[in-house]
Formats: C-alpha cells, structure tokens, sequence
C-alpha cells in the first residue's frame, strides 16, 4: 500500500476554476482567451502576473488575496472529495498538497474549506526553486517525509502535474473531474474521487499501477 498520497490543489481537491478565471480577467479588465484561461489555472501566481505584465510592487498580489478571500464562498471541495480524504485518512496514509499557489494562497486553500482536517503537510511555490511541472516539490516532500519514490502517489488535473510526477519518478492518477486535456503517457484515470479509494484499499505496495494508456 502507499504509504503517502500527495494531491494538487485547483482542479483536484478544490472547484476553484472560475473564480480564478474571474478575478484576473477584473484585474487586466478583460476576458480571458481560453489559453490564458488554462494557463493561469496551473501555473504560478507569479507566472499569471508576468504574463499579463501585472506589478507585484504595486500590491497587486495583495488584491489578487483579497479577492479570493472576498469570494470565497464559491470555491469548494468536488463532490466526494472530503469522504475520500476522511477514508485515506483511516488507513493510516500520510495526505499532503502540493500546489503552484504561494504560501498565502496555500495556506488560505488549507485552512478555508476543512482540508486542514486530512491534509497533514503543505508544499507550496515558495518552498520551492522550480514549481510544477518541475517534480522539485513531490521530491521536497518526499525528502521530508523519508519515504520512497515507489511509496508516494502523486494525485492531480493538469499536464503539469503528470510532468511533475513524472520528473520526480513517481505513480501519478488523473482525476478527470478537473481536467479536458491529458499528456500522453501512461497513468491511471479516475472518473470520480471514490474510485482512487479502490485502488489504495487494494495491496499495491511496491507495484507498478501506471500502466494504463491514455
């Protein structure tokens, strides 16, 4: 069995696409072209604001916060999350986050929506040289943890976190409830949050899981 799940954030854990979409297309005062709409979902708050040539100086990162605090209510967990997280934690595996997000944002994303209850350890940007797709933070948390890379699991939505998984050398789940696109290479694909519960329960310590295609 593993012995840790590490889970992305956004897409994952979290329903928080739209508001994110939202609050930089008030920032800019534009909508945002489906590329940059994706982009700015996975990729680092610090990245969104280069690309758009947004000043950090100026407080922007601060009313970026602000915001999400103010429309809070709309981000929530996907339908089945928190049972699966509460079900992980019975059988005594380690849950952690790892997440573009800085630290800020990080700890907001734990603390707002009961997360905090399962996920017992945080990895987010700015612990980090290189975020995901980078495997720097799945190797990070394994290095604090002591655990091997056939003992973790890595859970997320986007091509950027297969590629951290696959940068860090470990098993990787889509969840297909946060994702329309797919790297292709091999790994499971869940179409629901109970299903990863199928696969843990089941004795695959020390086994190759991702050998399903896409």
């Amino acid at each position: 069995m593993y012995k840790a799940i590490i889970y992305d954030c956004d897409g994952t854990l979290l329903d928080s696409k739209n508001v994110t979409i939202e609050t930089y297309e008030y920032m800019i005062g534009r909508k945002l072209t489906q590329g940059e709409k994706e982009k700015v979902f996975h990729q680092t708050q610090i990245e969104s604001f280069k690309m758009f040539n947004l000043n950090i100086e100026e407080g922007n990162l601060e009313r970026i916060e602000n915001m999400y605090k103010e429309i809070d209510d709309s981000i929530k967990p996907f339908d089945g999350v928190m049972n699966l997280l509460r079900a992980v934690k019975k059988l005594g595996i380690h849950q952690a986050m790892a997440t573009n997000r800085n630290a800020e944002a990080a700890n907001l994303a734990l603390n707002g929506y009961g997360l905090q209850k399962y996920i017992e350890t945080v990895v987010h940007a700015d612990m980090v040289l290189n975020p995901k797709p980078s495997g720097e933070m799945l190797l990070k948390y394994m290095d604090m943890m002591k655990l091997e890379k056939h003992e973790v699991l890595f859970v997320g939505n986007a091509i950027t976190d297969h590629m951290a998984a696959i940068d860090a050398g470990i098993d990787f789940f889509y969840c297909r409830w946060g994702t329309v696109e797919y790297l292709k290479k091999s790994a499971i694909i869940l179409d629901r949050p109970e299903e990863l519960l199928q696969y843990v329960k089941e004795d695959v310590y020390g086994k190759n899981l991702c050998t399903q295609g896409i």
